[in-house]
């Protein structure tokens, strides 16, 4: 995954004397000469025009490829909630929603009635949901119906820290459905 970052100049700080124990450092100073300077006429240099366009340009956006479902309601994520031998889930519907991804993605092999699991089978930047809401959660045998009750208003109250807290981990796949809608856009993605 790339990395996001900008570098920055650091200021050169003076260097500092250190003293020793039972030493005396001495600060030397450069001695001003008494005699008087002929004034050198300035000139005006003109700064190439490449140089300055350089100094001007914004860093560079590099490309990515924007993925998402061309109908609503294409995408899904479903959560798979284990601990020790027990296990609950459940999916979210999406109504609408895009990834970026680094490369333009091969959907030669994409059949838009299994759907591709898009964290699989892409290298993700950055994505963009909007609305969603749950199905019905199923459960494992073990799982009490009290178990089952506490847990999913545990999830509608506190959502993944809720459980995360009670020692379940979580296995989350995000999948599109349906015919694809590949374009190219700039990253870092900047909508405003």
């Amino acid at each position: 995954m790339i990395a996001k970052g900008r570098r920055t100049k650091k200021s050169k700080k003076p260097k500092k004397l250190t003293v020793k124990k039972g030493l005396v450092a001495k600060k030397t100073t450069a001695k001003k000469s008494s005699k008087k300077t002929s004034k050198r006429k300035v000139t005006n240099k003109k700064v190439s025009k490449t140089t300055a366009t350089k100094a001007k340009q914004k860093p560079k956006t590099k490309s990515a490829w924007k993925i998402s479902p061309q109908e609503h309601n294409s995408m899904e994520e479903v959560y798979v909630w284990k601990r020790e031998n027990s296990t609950f889930q459940f999916s979210e519907e999406i109504h609408s929603g895009h990834v970026l991804v680094v490369e333009k993605p091969d959907l030669s092999n994409y059949d838009p009635d299994v759907g591709v699991n898009v964290y699989e089978a892409f290298d993700v930047l950055e994505y963009e949901f909007s609305e969603s809401w749950s199905g019905n959660p199923e459960f494992s045998d073990d799982v009490s119906e009290e178990e089952r009750d506490h847990l999913w208003n545990l999830w509608c109250e506190q959502g993944e820290s809720g459980l995360i807290d009670k020692g379940w981990r979580l296995d989350l796949d995000t999948w599109f459905y349906g015919p694809l809608l590949v374009e190219e856009a700039k990253y870092p993605h900047n909508p405003a």
